[in-house]
Order: C-alpha cells, then sequence, then structure tokens
C-alpha cells in the first residue's frame, strides 16, 4: 500500500512539473516577470522524460538507478534556477525547487527501506505526503504568480 501511494506521489510530482507550462505574466525591471516565468516553464517541460524514467527507476527496485534519477533531476532544477533572475519569481522558484528537492530526495530513500517494516513504511508515507503537500502549495505560489 505505501508503494501505491509512493508511485502516486512521483506522479504527483510529475504533474507539478506539468502544469508548470500554462505560466504567463508580466513585470518591470531587469528579467520581467514574464521572462522568468517562461523559462520556468520550457524548462520544465523538458524534464517529463527524466520523470518518467524516474518513476520507472522507483518501480524497477534499482536504486543505483533510481539514484541518477534524482540527482538528474535536481541538477535539472537546479540549472533552471540559476536562469531565474526576477525578484519577485526567484524566491519562490526556490521555495518550489526545495520542496522538490525534498520530495526527490524521500523518493531516492525508498530504495533502502525494508518494504517489511510497516513502522519505517508508515513514517516515509508521512513524510512523503508532507513533502508532497509542500511542493503542491509552493507549485501554486508559482502558478498565482506567473499564471494569467
Amino acid at each position: 500500500m505505501a508503494i501505491r501511494r509512493t508511485t502516486k506521489t512521483v506522479l504527483a510530482a510529475a504533474a507539478a512539473l506539468a502544469l508548470l507550462p500554462g505560466l504567463a505574466a508580466c513585470g518591470a525591471g531587469g528579467q520581467s516577470v514574464a521572462d522568468a516565468c517562461e523559462l520556468i516553464t520550457s524548462g520544465t517541460s523538458d524534464m517529463n522524460s527524466s520523470m518518467s524514467e524516474l518513476s520507472t527507476a522507483m518501480t524497477s527496485g534499482d536504486t543505483e538507478a533510481l539514484s541518477e534519477q534524482v540527482s538528474a533531476i535536481n541538477d535539472e532544477v537546479a540549472a533552471i534556477g540559476e536562469k531565474v533572475t526576477n525578484e519577485e519569481v526567484a524566491p519562490v522558484y526556490e521555495k518550489f525547487a526545495g520542496a522538490f528537492g525534498d520530495l526527490t530526495t524521500q523518493i531516492e530513500g525508498m530504495g533502502e527501506l525494508d518494504m517489511t517494516d510497516t513502522e519505517a513504511m508508515t513514517k516515509v508515507s508521512e513524510d512523503m505526503t508532507a513533502a508532497s503537500t509542500a511542493l503542491t502549495e509552493a507549485q501554486s505560489e508559482l502558478t498565482e504568480l506567473c499564471g494569467a
């Protein structure tokens, strides 16, 4: 049951990335809000295949592949953040990136769990739910800032 919830959490993370392509807005000075949001939109839409590979690695039980995918995705998220310089968008994106990193760290830790340890699985499930909630909140804040 915890594996099913974890898979749903991975899918929720992928959905959060998939929702970002609808972002657009305007701003003033330096990098505009619209330009920053466009960087985020284009960068995150390119990550869909990485999220699919993460899901595959997670369900395969290949902890090495899982770790590689988590690292690659977190690197992609960080690279997008380095390009976002708008004073309004950057801190909101950083919150999103931090929440996303927390969730992927939780996912990576799943590879080392004893699935028969009910107490550990419950704790991980609770932690992943909290991380997923934080990601959803950060994504909503980003969408509100960048949305039409």
